[in-house]
């Protein structure tokens, strides 16, 4: 196995994951344990809420223009 010689931010190390990861058992069904993985989460949640939030605005629009042009 290969050492990591310098220490990134965004990466935990194998022994820092794992003692993480033992910590989160049982608190919740998703285990982000790590600090930067639990912000990827919640950027990819809100991304999501807010695409599909803008595709129900877009539907509702469309279904509106389509009930005007055929009157």
């Amino acid at each position: 196995m290969t050492r990591m010689k310098r220490r990134y931010v965004f990466i935990p190390s194998a022994e820092m994951f794992s003692r993480a990861s033992l910590r989160w058992i049982g608190y919740d069904q998703m285990c982000n344990p790590y600090w930067s993985h639990s912000v990827q989460a919640f950027v990819a949640r809100t991304l999501d809420t807010i695409t599909v939030w803008g595709l129900e605005c877009y539907m509702k629009w469309w279904r509106r223009a389509q009930e005007r042009s055929h009157l």
